[in-house]
């Protein structure tokens, strides 16, 4: 029953989210303007990021914040093993053929959605490594990550707009039949969290 709600549920979620484009200019509009309430990160700062991302330039910022772990806990995007099991991949097969034009037309708005999300992450992240890892310019990516200072910026990064990993494990649970309960929950206590 559990995986059947959660199934319904999950098709009313991507609506509503996902492939709306109301609710990702929106979402982007909110996680600015809160990263600039609790952080002081400038909303130009965020639309580098933004730009960066959508232009699909990988940058030792963009490299360095997956690598330390801040591209985890995310609303938006899918992980390397979901993308590989809904293309149908199996272990050591690699694919020779890009998307389809339809496939990527459909996937304009979520990307969109992943930028915005990550954006303020990112622009936090690039902040906190010009603070406490100077010369971090001349260093590879990996270098960068490996520090406890990328990974501190990145774990700081994640928690600056509401990390769906937090929650537990009843709200979880419930959030499979009540739509939205995990990020109510989580943004409701954001505010508190930046308080105190």
């Amino acid at each position: 029953v559990s995986a059947f709600v959660g199934a319904v549920n999950g098709i009313s979620r991507a609506a509503f989210t996902t492939f709306s484009p109301a609710f990702v200019l929106t979402n982007m509009a909110i996680d600015t303007v809160t990263a600039f309430v609790s952080r002081g990160i400038l909303p130009t700062e965020t639309a580098a990021r933004i730009v960066a991302s959508i232009g699909g330039m990988s940058n030792k910022i963009e490299t360095s914040f997956r690598l330390a772990g801040g591209y985890q806990q995310r609303f938006y995007g899918k992980s390397a093993e979901r993308l590989a099991k809904d293309f149908g991949a199996k272990p050591g097969q690699f694919f020779k053929d890009a998307p389809s034009m339809g496939r990527r037309l459909l996937e304009v708005i979520p990307k969109l959605g992943e930028a915005g999300e990550q954006a303020p992450r990112k622009a936090l992240f690039r902040r906190q490594l010009d603070k406490m890892l100077p010369g971090w310019k001349q260093m590879t990516p990996e270098q960068i990550a490996a520090t406890p200072q990328a990974r501190k910026a990145a774990a700081d990064a994640v928690e600056l707009t509401i990390n769906f990993a937090r929650g537990g494990y009843a709200i979880k649970h419930w959030n499979s039949y009540i739509l939205f309960l995990n990020a109510a929950m989580e943004g409701t206590k954001l505010p508190y969290r930046v308080l105190f």
